[in-house]
């Protein structure tokens, strides 16, 4: 499928390909959205923590400070209909999208942003620590763009409501979805409307 390797001689990553676009997967794009959303509401907005405060309570996996953190779960979160979370998240591919934009890969093709987590949602997360959001250090990040499972609580047809209408063009590499159905209610009708639903909204990559 790509095309001039045999022609030139070379490998795919050598000069083979007709055309040098490749990139890399940036990780845990809700993970941030949200932890921003929540960093805005808990220290500028309501002011239930000051900055020094919640970076302490990070650094220290939110030992002895579960209140705290379950206040920061019950925020607002990227997926559940929110305009102000939506709109964050919407921020952050932007952000990101822009400097994946702005620069040449090491063969002078463009770089594709790629969202496309797959088993590297528990490896990153083991790596990573505690979370603005209310997560815990070592657990898993939330899988491609799709909202983190705390955030599904207004239904599927919300999420897909909210992550379509973020600006899916501009991962060139394309952007995936996980979901986790009930096999109790995932009939083939049902599964069938969900993926026109989708698809029909914008989605790219359902799983």
């Amino acid at each position: 499928m790509v095309q001039d390797c045999i022609r030139r001689g070379r490998g795919i990553n050598a000069g083979g390909a007709r055309y040098e676009d490749f990139g890399s997967t940036p990780l845990g794009l809700p993970n941030l959205a949200d932890s921003l959303t929540a960093l805005r509401a808990a220290v500028y907005e309501e002011g239930f923590t000051t900055g020094a405060g919640l970076l302490d309570a990070l650094r220290g996996n939110f030992a002895g400070q579960e209140p705290l953190r379950r206040r920061l779960l019950a925020l607002p979160k990227y997926g559940q209909g929110c305009a102000a979370a939506d709109a964050m998240m919407q921020r952050v591919v932007r952000s990101v999208c822009r400097f994946y934009e702005a620069r040449r890969n090491c063969l002078g093709g463009r770089i594709k942003p790629m969202i496309m987590t797959f088993r590297m949602a528990p490896v990153a997360g083991r790596a990573l620590g505690a979370t603005a959001d209310g997560r815990l250090a070592g657990t898993p990040i939330a899988q491609g763009i799709t909202p983190q499972n705390v955030a599904m609580t207004r239904g599927l047809s919300v999420t897909i409501t909210s992550q379509n209408a973020l600006d899916l063009f501009r991962f060139r590499g394309g952007a995936s979805s996980m979901y986790d159905l009930d096999p109790a209610i995932a009939t083939p009708t049902v599964v069938t409307a969900l993926l026109k639903a989708f698809l029909a909204s914008g989605g790219q990559m359902f799983q």
